[in-house]
């Protein structure tokens, strides 16, 4: 008869130790058990997969974001050699310490924090559970990379890696950026938005304009009503009259010009913020006015 038919493995099971590799076979998923606490791997090819503790935060984390310990450690960092596609990296971590435990109560969840050590940045990971009795979080580690873990405050701003998609809904969202870059954003129904910069961009400056070295592209997964506020921090180094005269700009592509809106722009000079709403997104960026100045020759200006 026919109907919907698949193809099982067995699962296999390994002991590991933090910071030595574990070979796990190709298209098999493996408990990994480090005494205490797992990690269940499947990879498309035979690979060798290593745990590591990582000892301390030595980033600031977002506002809003309290770390988290355990005994050990405060992370940890995944490593996994073998070429193959990562299928599943699943984590249930030890016991957080009685003192990390007590930061979770009321508005305040467990939550993971991916850490890019060289950007200095991090990237919130959505947590399958956190079972209160254990002190235990479960988690889905999308690919090889530092992990840390913490008490994360009800309305915190979602830190995000740039290229990474996000999921959006009607319910506004706060998506934070490395490098001062924050999206405010609802969309009609439930949606994605994957935010992309760069230091340069093939259009030209606008007429009397200097760019920043901040261009934006903003993409939806599928083309619906969105609402946006785009805000972007400003070095503290700005003059007052430059930074006065910040705004945000997007390119048409259909006049092939940067169109600055005539409204719903502004600027913050005391928190150093440009902020600009939106219902649509494509390429955007921040300027400011050129200045002049009178020289004489042999003399600074």
């Amino acid at each position: 008869h026919f109907s919907e038919w698949a193809v099982f493995a067995n699962n296999a099971t390994a002991t590991g130790t933090l910071g030595s590799g574990v070979s796990v076979a190709a298209n098999t998923e493996t408990t990994i058990n480090y005494g205490g606490f797992d990690l269940v791997v499947h990879t498309t090819t035979a690979s060798t997969v290593t745990l590591s503790s990582y000892a301390s935060v030595v980033t600031t984390m977002p506002s809003g974001y309290s770390a988290l310990g355990f005994s050990a450690q405060a992370g940890f960092t995944l490593a996994i050699d073998g070429g193959g596609a990562l299928i599943k990296a699943e984590l249930t971590t030890p016991p957080l310490t009685a003192s990390a435990a007590a930061l979770i109560t009321g508005s305040v969840s467990a939550g993971c924090l991916q850490y890019d050590a060289q950007a200095e940045a991090y990237n919130k990971i959505d947590i399958e559970s956190y079972t209160v009795g254990t002190k235990t979080i479960v988690v889905k580690l999308p690919q090889a990379g530092t992990y840390l873990f913490a008490a994360v405050s009800a309305n915190a701003q979602i830190p995000t890696f740039y290229n990474k998609t996000r999921a959006t809904s009607s319910t506004t969202a706060s998506l934070s950026f490395p490098g001062g870059f924050v999206l405010d954003v609802s969309t009609s129904s439930a949606n994605t938005v994957t935010v992309n910069r760069a230091s340069v961009s093939a259009h030209t400056d606008p007429s009397g304009k200097h760019n920043l070295g901040a261009y934006f592209s903003i993409n939806q997964g599928t083309t619906q009503s969105v609402t946006a506020t785009l805000k972007f921090t400003y070095s503290a180094g700005m003059s007052s009259s430059v930074a006065s005269s910040l705004r945000f700009a997007y390119w048409d592509s259909g006049t092939s010009a940067w169109v600055f809106p005539s409204t719903g722009g502004s600027v913050d000079t005391s928190t150093r913020v440009v902020s600009q709403t939106t219902t649509h997104f494509s390429e955007w960026a921040v300027f400011a006015n050129n200045a002049t100045a009178t020289g004489t020759l042999g003399s600074g200006v």
